[in-house]
């Protein structure tokens, strides 16, 4: 009736973003984050450990006005940070244009008259084949007491 492999990417991707919020709840509130592995960094948990995983609401309700400058600067005031700024190269930009075009015209050496006509052949057939119509019988919902489709 369905199929298996179309659930497995959801369940997958639901499974990745659990871990990703354990490993956020659970590590990534302390400050600064290296406290977790370092214990000579200083740091401390920002929120109380009860209330990790219960309510976060209630426990940053109870921060205070110092725990919130604490917890901004050392995630964005004290972060290291790395700026990469690209500049374009129009010496590079010109030796890839030409590379291309070389690249073009092995291939069509390689390939000779016969062998792009194939491909021509080739590429028409898929274009015909991908907009042929679509079976009616693909489209209709089967018939499912468990679920409803509407």
């Amino acid at each position: 009736m369905f199929n298996i492999t179309n659930l497995r990417l959801p369940i997958r991707i639901l499974l990745g973003c659990s871990f990703v919020w354990i490993i956020f709840r659970g590590y990534l509130h302390y400050v600064p984050v290296e406290a977790f592995w370092d214990s000579d960094a200083g740091g401390h948990c920002a929120i109380e450990d009860d209330d990790v995983f219960s309510n976060p609401v209630r426990s940053l309700e109870k921060w205070t006005d110092d725990t919130w400058r604490e917890f901004i600067r050392s995630w964005l005031g004290d972060t290291k940070h790395v700026s990469v700024l690209g500049k374009p190269s129009l010496a590079l930009a010109e030796k890839m244009k030409a590379e291309e075009k070389a690249r073009v015209e092995a291939r069509k050496k390689e390939l000779g008259e016969d062998g792009i006509k194939k491909l021509g052949d080739r590429l028409e057939s898929a274009k015909s084949h991908n907009d042929a119509p679509i079976p009616p019988a693909v489209l209709e919902c089967p018939e499912n007491r468990l679920y409803s489709f509407y």
